[in-house]
């Protein structure tokens, strides 16, 4: 059968996965609509409020994407924070649009939540959601440089900061499921990498295994991949870096990879040489 993958607006598992062939497919519930089975796409469906329920022309857009088929339904519940122009706390939809959308496809991951209350992390806690808090993208907001590089966003990105930093650290405490994630497409202007989010997990009381494991086992397991990848384990995906220094005593290692397979493939080789600057 054939497996369609859709991608989400972050990137949270390992490499292989994103090297995955086609077909692969982006839905957002207002968006498009399309499928890997050639069939023409639904672009910009019109989408209409009567009541409790979305309707485009006839039909739910998340029954009709689920209808051709498509894995993950993406939507969003606010504007942009990292858009000058948006506002992170506007909502885009009512809330009972909001509450339509879910009770069709579901609320399996939830990413970004920097003002997630308390009553929702612990529902979340209890229905086994996934949170991508997608914190090294809100320390991008607050420094010069980088993918987010003007005064209005570092303003935003103080305030959001440690709004986001009590969020992550109640989420962890209450039990719900972390996920590294960038929210970048590593472009030549971008500073933020997985290995800085894995790093300021731990910095936010996540032990090394822990902020490790966000990256890997329980990133594959969100997406439902987790028979292929993100362990190593006899028969799975042979997907796995070299760093010089063990990350359990220093996280640190993990931004410097010396040596990257994937799927038991070498694709980065920088070895050989002095490790740690000593033979």
């Amino acid at each position: 059968m054939r497996r369609h993958l859709t991608l989400l607006a972050l990137l949270i598992l390992p490499a292989a996965l994103a090297a995955q062939p086609a077909p692969r497919t982006l839905v957002l519930t207002n968006v498009h609509v399309i499928d890997g089975t050639g069939a023409a796409p639904q672009r910009n469906v019109q989408v209409v409020s009567t009541g409790a329920r979305l309707l485009p022309i006839g039909a739910s857009p998340v029954r009709i994407n689920a209808s051709r088929g498509v894995d993950v339904i993406k939507t969003r519940g606010t504007e942009r924070a990292g858009l000058a122009e948006q506002d992170p706390r506007k909502q885009v939809y009512d809330t009972e649009q909001l509450r339509a959308i879910v009770a069709e496809a579901g609320a399996h991951i939830l990413e970004h939540g920097t003002y997630l209350s308390d009553s929702t992390l612990a529902l979340m806690q209890q229905r086994g959601t996934y949170l991508v808090p997608t914190y090294a993208t809100v320390v991008d907001l607050t420094l010069p440089g980088g993918e987010y590089d003007t005064p209005l966003l570092q303003l935003r990105g103080r305030h959001m900061l440690p709004r986001l930093q009590e969020t992550v650290r109640c989420a962890h405490a209450l039990g719900v499921p972390l996920i590294t994630g960038g929210d970048t497409n590593y472009g030549p202007e971008g500073v933020t990498r997985i290995a800085h989010e894995v790093g300021y997990f731990v910095e936010l009381g996540l032990t090394p295994i822990q902020a490790l494991r966000s990256a890997t086992a329980v990133a594959a397991d969100a997406l439902g991949i987790a028979d292929r990848t993100g362990t190593l384990t006899v028969g799975r995906e042979a997907d796995y870096v070299l760093v010089d220094r063990n990350p359990l005593e220093d996280i640190t290692a993990l931004q410097d990879v010396l040596l990257v397979v994937a799927d038991g493939r070498v694709a980065v080789k920088r070895i050989p040489f002095a490790l740690s600057g000593r033979e």
